[in-house]
């Protein structure tokens, strides 16, 4: 009878869980414009038109009213150069790093077994951990050195090279039409 009760009650919870509207997320990708001018525009890639790029000025998409959002509008001939990459990527690496670098320490150190006496001797578990802090130090390092690297998007106010990354640039911008 308890069989019963427990599988009627996961049935009930997987059905809530699968009944439940999905909202989607849509991805902030942090961007930098280099301008004809020698000046320099930082903001969040909102929209990619045909022949232009708006980017709001404030870091903090809080929806897709204009008024909000401090956008400006860039022509294709004023940008040189474009460079984008996802908003928290460098946390996101650094977290990501370390968490590989510990269980890969672990598992070294664990696997190395226990030292047989000595004057310096380290049990497995004390290896292991000595080994993974060591590994999540130096794997956050290197997965925020990764996190950190800006997509390069060369435009040089060239209408050709503008059209070829379209599609790339409507991927990063907040707006999907």
């Amino acid at each position: 009878m308890k069989t019963i009760v427990v599988i009627i009650i996961i049935v009930f919870y997987c059905g809530i869980t699968y009944g439940q509207d999905s909202v989607v997320k849509k991805k902030i990708y942090k961007t930098w414009l280099s301008l004809e001018n020698d000046t320099k525009l930082k903001g969040i890639l909102y929209q990619v038109t045909d022949s232009s790029l708006i980017v709001s000025k404030s870091l903090v998409v809080s929806g897709r009213l204009s008024q909000s959002l401090n956008l400006e509008e860039i022509h294709f001939r004023d940008i040189n150069f474009i460079y984008t990459k996802k908003k928290n990527a460098t946390g996101n690496g650094a977290l990501i790093g370390a968490g590989a670098g510990l269980l890969l320490g672990v598992v070294i150190g664990l696997s190395s077994g226990d030292d047989s006496g000595g004057f310096i001797s380290f049990s497995a578990e004390e290896k292991a951990m000595m080994t993974g802090s060591a590994l999540a130090i130096l794997g956050a390092g290197l997965g925020a050195l990764v996190g950190s690297v800006k997509m390069t998007i060369p435009i040089n106010g060239n209408h050709t090279k503008f059209n070829l990354n379209k599609g790339k640039l409507k991927a990063y911008s907040y707006c999907d039409y």
